[in-house]
């Protein structure tokens, strides 16, 4: 038997959809496969069992057969992206000079902008012109076959909803989702208030919401240490939502107060409870190691403001608090599984989660099922930012976003009560109108955005590489770039001569990291993240700043993998310097209170720095951002990359993309089929 016979050829029928990369050869084969071990052949059939196991590749739980069409995107980089066959870095056309040319020498011209020259092929078919199976009637086929229609006590391999076609695992991960948060939602008891009592017994006794007594009083603590003003009613409506019930989601881009509402509301109720044993009755999560040693950080900083108001005991116990990712939270089983589920739920009364736009259908089950239904449940995040690479946009969900309607939430009728939205900017770094510009992406509108682009924005700049000044802006940026990146070196040179170095030496040497960072859509090809780091080290070699070593002072790092043993992340960057001996280099990553130094040798995953990619950059910030951006047509380009690329920045946004990459972002909203929403409404 060749390989052949155990594994079917592509359907003459899905010939057409592979071509066009809306399927792999390999979903096609795959779907081929099953059907025919249950005996079914029909065409329709087998495409909707391809585009089912296609969609958690996707990032959707399921597809909804009379959109998809609209929402299937093809699976690969467009022609115009040489990316994906040229690993090179090296642009094919329009920047015949050598990778790397110094901009000093007029070499470096169009670097940045990744354009090709000459017409792109038509190509084969796109999703809209292709041959689609009218929806009621393919959901009824589905419905008749042996993929869907199985006896009792067996499972099936597709479930079919209305119009939404699952996998049988993600229906039931749905499922799962919307009960659970149904019953959180409802109005009732907490488990973290009223030191142990329930809202109806103290009522009972006449001290009603005692709980809310804390939040009000520690919400104008922090306004008046702030200076004096009103307190923020949307924050102070999150917190209240906390005591009234065991689950809010609290909502809002950047700068707009979640970590100090957290804060403040972590105060008010930990004031409500025993301070004995808080680290394990109140526990701190995120996706990642990085997000969460930034929410650790975050929340410790923004606690300053309410020194004055907690006692020593509160102080002490709430500094000790760490977060930790979802993950080691839940623990790993001997059956590899979590080891918390609902026979063995965390001993918690409060557990509070940030960044959940990072986390998929999958991970929120988890969570869910090791929370006990008696703790206080805090989901925090952005959902206009990018969302879990796997499938699942559970935050967009729960607040009924929906990104074809401009971003505007409607949070379903189960959490209208639960989610809150804060909207007003709190962080405000000089006058930059970053935050006007997220707001008109996140709107949808791209003549807009071109137009506040075009007539100018404080603390925005666009280069357009199609305009005749495009070429000598991007040069003139390129410049400023390698000078920062000499600067870096020569700064973690100094900071190494010393041979022992202090923290305040490498607190700002590590604070260089955050003033520029060129972010990146794609990791390879001209624009890409691979190209710009090795251009980087080719120039820093011509300067004879640095020479062939793995290792010099001043390289950026980036952790790609959680090492608990060296207590560093994915995602975490830090700067090599070399160590007292001067034979080796450690690399120090910020921390609080003292940076943290790891021995070069001794770290796992990693990666140069100097660039990084949109995705990769997710709950950073910088003083300075540069969002590169490939041409049209390129999957990678939607709204919420540029959204999460540009509310990176605090003070400065440089855009280098040309106007059609700018509005084929701004246009294309995430498409990310789920039922979610409605299952909540």
């Amino acid at each position: 038997m060749n390989r052949s016979d155990r594994f079917p050829a592509v359907p003459d029928a899905l010939q057409p959809f592979v071509d066009a990369t809306v399927l792999t050869s390999g979903q096609a084969r795959t779907a081929a496969l099953l059907c025919a071990m249950a005996g079914e052949r029909r065409p329709e059939v087998v495409l909707a069992t391809a585009l089912a196991i296609r969609a958690p590749s996707t990032g959707s739980v399921c597809i909804e057969l009379d959109r998809i069409a609209e929402q299937v995107v093809p699976g690969l980089e467009a022609p115009s992206d040489p990316v994906v066959a040229n690993d090179s870095g090296e642009s094919t056309a329009g920047s015949p000079d050598p990778v790397g040319g110094d901009p000093r020498d007029g070499q470096f011209v169009g670097r940045l902008d990744g354009r090709l020259d000459g017409p792109l092929d038509d190509g084969p078919a796109g999703p809209s012109e292709l041959d689609w199976p009218e929806p009621a009637d393919w959901a009824r086929s589905i419905l008749g076959s042996p993929m869907a229609d199985v006896p009792d006590g067996v499972v099936p391999a597709l479930v079919v909803e209305g119009e939404r076609l699952y996998l049988h695992r993600h229906w039931v991960l749905e499922r799962y989702i919307a009960a659970d948060l149904t019953e959180r939602a409802r109005p009732g008891p907490t488990g973290s208030t009223n030191g142990g009592a329930t809202n109806d017994d103290a009522a009972a006794t006449g001290e009603v919401h005692t709980g809310e007594v804390h939040v009000r009083r520690m919400f104008e603590a922090a306004a008046a240490a702030r200076g004096g003003g009103p307190v923020d009613p949307r924050q102070l409506e999150a917190a209240l939502a906390a005591v009234r019930s065991r689950l809010v989601v609290v909502s809002g881009g950047p700068g707009t107060g979640k970590t100090s509402t957290v804060a403040t509301l972590l105060a008010a109720l930990v004031r409500a409870m025993d301070t004995q044993d808080l680290g394990s009755r109140v526990r701190l999560a995120a996706p990642t190691g990085k997000a969460a040693a930034r929410m650790t950080e975050a929340i410790r900083g923004a606690l300053g403001l309410l020194e004055d108001e907690l006692d020593p005991a509160e102080h002490d116990a709430l500094a000790q608090l760490e977060a930790t990712t979802i993950h080691r939270l839940l623990g790993r089983s001997n059956d590899g599984g979590f080891d918390h589920r609902p026979g063995n739920p965390l001993a918690a009364d409060l557990v509070i989660v940030d960044e959940v736009s990072m986390v998929s259908a999958a991970l929120m089950a988890s969570l869910l099922a090791a929370v006990p239904p008696t703790a206080t449940l805090v989901l925090v995040g952005d959902p206009d930012q990018l969302a879990s690479v796997e499938a699942g946009s559970v935050l967009g969900d729960l607040l009924g976003r929906d990104p074809a309607a401009g971003g505007v939430a409607a949070p379903p009728a189960v959490l209208a009560g639960n989610a809150v939205e804060l909207a007003t900017l709190h962080r405000v770094e000089g006058a930059a109108q970053i935050g006007d510009l997220a707001k008109l992406i996140r709107s949808g509108g791209a003549d807009a955005v071109v137009e506040a682009l075009a007539g100018g924005l404080v603390g925005i700049r666009w280069i357009d590489p199609d305009t005749p000044t495009g070429p000598a802006q991007a040069r003139a940026l390129d410049g400023d770039l390698l000078e920062q990146a000499e600067s870096l070196i020569t700064a973690a040179r100094l900071v190494g001569s010393t041979g022992n170095a202090d923290a305040a030496a490498l607190r700002d040497l590590l604070d260089q990291l955050t003033t520029i960072k060129v972010l990146a859509a794609l990791r390879r090809g001209p624009t890409g993240v691979d190209a710009w780091n090795r251009r980087i080290e080719e120039h820093l070699r011509r300067r004879q700043l640095i020479g062939y070593d793995e290792w010099y002072s001043g390289r950026p790092v980036m952790v790609l993998r959680n090492d608990y043993l060296n207590g560093v992340f994915n995602g975490d960057v830090g700067v090599a310097v070399r160590d007292a001996s001067g034979d080796h280099h450690d690399v120090w990553f910020p921390r609080e209170p003292e940076p943290l130094g790891v021995p070069s040798a001794r770290l796992g995953d990693y990666t140069t720095q100097w660039a990084m990619s949109i995705h990769k950059s997710q709950g950073s910030e910088f003083d300075h951002v540069v969002v590169t951006l490939p041409p049209p047509p390129s999957r990678i380009l939607t709204r919420e990359l540029l959204y999460t690329a540009v509310t990176r920045a605090k003070q400065q946004v440089t855009i280098v993309a040309t106007e059609a990459a700018i509005r084929s972002a701004v246009e294309r909203p995430a498409a990310r089929a789920s039922g979610l929403t409605d299952r909540l409404s």
